[in-house]
């Protein structure tokens, strides 16, 4: 059941839709559940929502001028790395599987690999705001800019 379920949250995803699973569980009054981890356990599945959150209509066409003008586009974005995949493509971005950078591997990247990484990723996702940070600051080190 598990695997149809990431399946069906992949196919969800790769048609740009952000994704949400609902779950519940009876609760006993006496139990403690100030801990994260005891409030997710034994969770019954309900199903999978799909919410839209297109582009703003003009940001397909501000990206073709950009890219028209020989100015290099990244999008860096919280959305799952498919969603991001998929909503990059509508507003005409190229974005193949490993021009696809998540947060959690940046976490694992020294800034030398990072600095190489900048030449060929084209979405960064499940970024967090200290990732935008980060890619910022080494965006600019790169092109010889100076950042604090």
């Amino acid at each position: 059941m598990r695997e149809k379920i990431e399946q069906e949250n992949e196919k969800m995803a790769r048609q740009a839709l952000r994704v949400l699973a609902l779950a519940y569980r009876e609760v006993d009054k006496k139990e403690n559940l100030d801990a994260d981890e005891e409030i997710e356990k034994n969770l019954i599945f309900l199903g999978l929502a799909g919410m839209a959150d297109p582009p703003q209509p003009e940001a397909e066409g501000a990206v073709k001028q950009a890219l028209r003008a020989g100015i290099r586009v990244i999008m860096i974005t919280g959305d799952h790395k498919v969603t991001a995949q998929a909503v990059a493509r509508e507003v005409g971005l190229e974005a193949r599987d490993d021009q696809v950078v998540t947060g959690q591997e940046l976490d694992g990247m020294k800034d030398s690999q990072l600095k190489a990484l900048l030449d060929r990723a084209q979405v960064f996702a499940r970024v967090t705001p200290q990732h935008k940070l980060r890619l910022v600051r080494a965006l600019k080190r790169k092109r010889g800019m100076w950042w604090p």
